[in-house]
């Protein structure tokens, strides 16, 4: 079975409405994020990232990545930033499967275990959305 790390929408620029309302669990949290990026890569898992491309649609994961890192809360980014290895898919909305080319991704390695890392809302939506997808998700 391949395993594999989900970071789901963490880079982020946090200027959106909401922003100050999730701030102090993004810091409170980072850490755990951090060490846990840390030890998957350590460990040879592979590390994907999957996030919102903040409504710019002629933008890649390098120019959402740099926006992230030129924005006010860039030290919520900087110690998890993907490296040269880190897989990156962007999404439109919510789904990290819909309209995605994530669950082509997924396959591509046979059946998977992942574990979700996401601060801004649940990841339970995210682990049904894998068990429909015939994926399993920790």
């Amino acid at each position: 079975m391949h395993t594999a790390l989900i970071v789901i929408d963490m880079i982020n620029t946090y200027d959106h409405a909401d922003a100050e309302l999730l701030l102090p669990s993004v810091r409170e949290t980072l850490p755990a994020v951090r060490r846990l990026v840390t030890r998957a890569r350590e460990a040879g898992v592979e590390v994907i990232y999957v996030n919102d491309n903040f409504g710019r649609w002629r933008s890649h994961h390098d120019e959402l990545l740099d926006t992230a890192l030129r924005s006010p809360h860039a030290d919520l980014v900087e110690p998890i930033r993907p490296d040269d290895d880190s897989l990156f898919v962007i999404k439109a909305r919510h789904s990290i499967f819909y309209q995605t080319p994530l669950e082509y991704l997924l396959g591509q390695h046979g059946p998977l275990t992942s574990t979700c890392s996401k601060l801004s809302e649940s990841v339970l939506p995210r682990g049904v959305e894998a068990r429909q997808r015939s994926q399993e998700a920790t």
